[in-house]
């Protein structure tokens, strides 16, 4: 059987206590695996590790960090296969989902927010009526905690860790204790690829009163992110109360899908029973809600009957395999009490709906995809996360009155519409405040159109795009100052230049900084006496002194500025004397 054990400045240890708990496999309740199930002493190991990586990883320069992140995607490519099979066997999904779309998504979010963190810089506020221009630095927050769901786990871990660690944060991950196990995997991939120790760190274990509970109250702890059910969402935020910890949540959902007349009725049909049934329905953008245009309405539940009945029903090892078990017992337990609900509740039951005892498939946690027709949107089965095989379908006639049953719900997480013509009348524009859903996608595809925040649904969680997620993993202290004053910022002291350029300059890396290569920084040899490039846009000047030149767009004109690192504010004030005026020579090109 496999041993899961914390992972922690770099070393797999045990629980404090020594206390364990089994993994248990879906496709049979077989335990697979012995995993340290760790407490609040676990946990501050784990934060104070981190919190003493953080200088270190933190002043790395977005270069170094990405070599490092990249190797980790590297690590999770070589290792695909063995990390989809036990993706598979503890948490129940398809082994083809997870060979072809969790285990290639794990590796991009490394090589996405690697590329992209090299990318972000400095915002300017050029104010020349009173002398000052300011800008704004973007550094990591702190120590993260990173909370993930069993129903993506690796891919929705990395989806967390890669842009924490991007952005210089370091991370204490704790996986959910029914899906643990690919977790300890990216530990021993991560070390392979030489993150130094105690940058990720994996502290396992349960939530309330354990690992979960500590991690989001401890006070070393900067942020913390979420992805789960909207109860623990609470839970967490009110832990969080006391140390005005930043939250990111991604919460429940129960998205509606529209379906109009003239949808092509077959990608309708296709994508319906991938949006709903995929991964076991156990999805939170899953389109569960099935909204169809009434002229349309009796063909469409005939085909989506029939199409989910072609679906197999199986063992998730085997490659035909297209619905897998549930995750646990309990949850079976949860979705099947939900069906009777839904008959009881006078809903139409059309497919499905009951365990699946038959064969090998009777020791586990399998339950047929059901679908319900002629439901009424304020059933239970329609307002409610069931977070299973069920569907929905309900009837509409005008494109207000399926916004407007799409919109009757407590959550907002995201939104399907299939249609040819987003522009007819009597029918709205996605991108409007008409649908107001985190994340909206035009089917066929699953293209999304529109992301934003949603703040009119209660419950879709807090933070959307990549933007909102690089300013919640960034702090920005606001620098102003008079040319030519020096600044300063912790270790970090600067002098702030005017140098008018050509606006068509770029450097080569398209970043702003005169990097090495860059057609202007044999000029920068000035500086440097017999220093030696050591870092991407860092120059040694002496043992004490380091100097880098960042290129901000003030729109009108360009800025140069130098950053000087240095503990020795004598040297600094010697150099900014003799550096001045030959920054101010420099020919960039006129100014039009």
């Amino acid at each position: 059987m496999k041993q899961v054990r914390h992972f922690i400045e770099g070393e797999f240890v045990e629980s404090v206590d020594g206390a364990t708990f089994d993994s248990i496999s879906p496709i049979d309740n077989q335990p697979v695996a012995v995993v340290a199930e760790g407490g609040a002493d676990d946990v501050d190991r784990a934060v104070r590790a981190a919190a003493g990586a953080f200088d270190l990883w933190s002043t790395m320069s977005p270069t170094a960090r990405k070599r490092i992140l990249l190797a980790v995607a590297n690590g999770i490519e070589r290792r695909a296969d063995e990390l989809a099979r036990w993706e598979t066997i503890d948490m129940g999904k398809p082994i083809v989902e997870s060979r072809h779309r969790d285990v290639p998504r794990a590796a991009y979010n490394f090589r996405f927010f690697a590329d992209y963190a090299e990318m972000v810089g400095t915002r300017a506020f050029d104010k020349r009526w009173d002398n000052t221009f300011g800008y704004e630095l973007r550094e990591p927050l702190g120590v993260v905690a990173a909370i993930s769901p069993w129903n993506f786990p690796l891919m929705l871990l990395t989806w967390k860790v890669a842009p924490a660690l991007a952005f210089g944060c370091t991370v204490v991950a704790k996986p959910a204790e029914q899906s643990p196990i690919t977790a300890s995997i990216l530990a021993e991939i991560c070390t392979e690829a030489g993150l130094p120790d105690g940058v990720f760190n994996v502290v396992n274990g349960f939530g309330p009163g354990s690992a979960g509970e500590a991690l989001t109250r401890h006070p070393g702890v900067a942020a913390v992110t979420f992805t789960g059910e909207s109860n623990t969402g609470k839970a967490i935020m009110a832990a969080a109360a006391n140390t005005l910890k930043k939250l990111s949540f991604e919460l429940g959902g129960k998205s509606a899908s529209i379906v109009f007349a003239d949808a092509d009725l077959d990608e309708a049909v296709a994508g319906s029973l991938i949006g709903t049934f995929m991964n076991q329905g156990e999805v939170c953008l899953a389109g569960s809600r099935i909204l169809v245009q009434r002229s349309i309405y009796e063909e469409f539940c005939s085909r989506l009957v029939a199409g989910v009945r072609a679906w197999k029903v199986g063992n998730p090892l085997e490659e035909a395999t297209k619905v897998g078990p549930l995750v646990s017992a309990e949850h079976m337990g949860k979705v099947l009490s939900y069906i009777e609900i839904g008959e009881a509740e006078g809903a139409k039951k059309l497919t499905g709906g009951h365990r699946i005892e038959e064969g090998a498939l009777a020791a586990g946690n399998y339950v047929a995809p059901t679908i319900f027709a002629d439901v009424e949107n304020s059933m239970r089965i329609c307002q409610e996360e069931i977070f299973g095989p069920v569907a929905t379908v309900m009837p509409f006639d005008q494109a207000d009155e399926a916004i407007a049953i799409a919109n009757h719900s407590r959550y907002g997480l995201a939104g399907m519409v299939w249609t040819k013509n987003l522009d007819v009348p009597g029918s709205f524009n996605l991108t409007s405040s008409a649908f107001p859903a985190g994340a909206i996608a035009v089917i066929p595809d699953w293209a999304i159109v529109s992301q934003r925040r949603c703040t009119l649904a209660p419950e879709p969680g807090l933070g959307r795009s990549v933007d909102d997620l690089v300013t919640w993993l960034t702090e920005h202290p606001g620098l102003i100052t008079s040319k030519p004053v020096p600044v300063a910022l912790g270790g970090l002291e600067g002098q702030m230049l005017d140098v008018r350029k050509d606006p068509d300059w770029r450097d080569t890396r398209g970043k702003g900084e005169l990097g090495p290569n860059h057609p202007c920084s044999g000029r920068v040899g000035l500086f440097t006496h017999q220093g030696t490039i050591d870092d991407p846009g860092y120059w040694d000047i002496d043992d004490s002194m380091r100097m880098r030149l960042l290129f901000l767009d003030a729109g009108d004109h360009h800025v140069v500025t130098v950053h000087v690192e240095t503990s020795d504010r004598s040297s600094f004030e010697s150099f900014v004397e003799a550096a001045t005026p030959i920054v101010e020579s420099l020919d960039f090109g006129a100014t039009p």
